[in-house]
């Protein structure tokens, strides 16, 4: 018996010939291509309930390597998910209460933050690469749902479910509301779109 160990992905040509007892060996087989590599590289599951990730995720670098960011519903939780292997690198919780979850898709600022909302109505500023906090934001109208965020610069313009387009000024360590706009509609939770020239649609 003969083995081989191919240590690169590709598709390679591969062909054989046998040898009996007595030693006598046969001729070449035809060759058979063959593809290795490509597959399932490894699958993440919560730790409660084997809960999968319900947001749409990122990817972004957190100083060591590339990890991919998302939340969790199943558990409450943020996750920094290293992309090589598929092993928990960082959590969040949403600091307001017990029950709160992250919910919705998070964006990646050009500061590093990530902005994430939970379903009671907080907007999150989280950091690379322990997921720590750098700002939380909140008015006085609760549990309405935030959507996706568009980014530019330290500008983040984000929907809510209450047909409001907000915008904040990202200023690292605290986050100013710069204005909102009601539109009328029942619910604005889409991503907004910036444009080249800055216009947000």
């Amino acid at each position: 018996t003969d083995t081989h160990t191919f240590v690169t992905a590709g598709r390679y040509w591969i062909r054989a010939r046998a040898q009996d007892k007595k030693g006598v060996v046969s001729g070449w087989s035809d060759s058979v291509a063959v593809s290795l590599g490509g597959g399932l590289r490894w699958f993440w599951m919560g730790p409660i309930d084997s809960g999968s990730v319900t947001s749409s995720v990122i990817v972004a670098n957190d100083g060591t390597s590339d990890v991919i960011l998302g939340c969790c519903s199943d558990d409450q939780t943020f996750y920094s998910i290293g992309a090589r292997y598929g092993t928990t690198r960082a959590t969040a919780y949403p600091v307001n209460s017990m029950d709160a979850e992250f919910i919705g898709d998070p964006g990646l600022a050009n500061n590093g933050h990530i902005i994430a909302s939970d379903d009671e109505g907080y907007l999150y500023a989280l950091m690379l690469p322990g997921l720590d906090c750098a700002w939380v934001w909140s008015d006085s109208v609760t549990y309405f749902y935030w959507g996706a965020p568009a980014l530019s610069g330290n500008n983040i313009y984000i929907g809510r479910e209450d047909a409001s387009l907000f915008h904040f000024i990202d200023n690292g360590s605290s986050v100013a509301l710069a204005g909102v706009y009601v539109f009328q509609a029942a619910s604005v939770v889409d991503a907004p779109v910036v444009d080249a020239g800055g216009n947000v649609i």
